[in-house]
């Protein structure tokens, strides 16, 4: 399992719909802190992500902007595809979760 960065990254280019693009060696560390930060802080209970506590999600953003420094003027572009990127997330990781729960010994996969 991917734990959250223990130390601070820097992103110094975004692209045009707000991915971080560079450096090369923070990309992987930005992507394993968001799903860090799903599994971690998301009851996956709720049915969907617009169920979502709000505040949680503030919560996860924070604590993202803890360890990723982001060019001026690019956070609310990057928060934008962060959601997205979270939205997709916790719905993959429910249906991974919910997919084992739901096999049994005499189910094929």
């Amino acid at each position: 399992m991917n734990q959250f960065p223990k130390v601070t990254y820097r992103v110094t280019d975004v692209s045009a719909t707000g991915q971080p693009l560079a450096p090369e060696e923070t990309l992987p560390k930005w992507r394993n802190a968001l799903g860090f930060l799903v599994r971690d802080h998301l009851d996956i209970t709720v049915r969907e992500w617009k169920n979502v506590d709000k505040d949680e999600i503030t919560r996860m953003w924070n604590r993202l902007l803890m360890r990723f420094v982001l060019p001026q003027g690019s956070e609310n572009l990057i928060k934008e595809h962060t959601l997205k990127q979270w939205v997709i997330m916790f719905r993959n990781y429910k249906s991974y979760f919910l997919g084992k729960e739901r096999v049994g010994p005499n189910t094929e996969v």
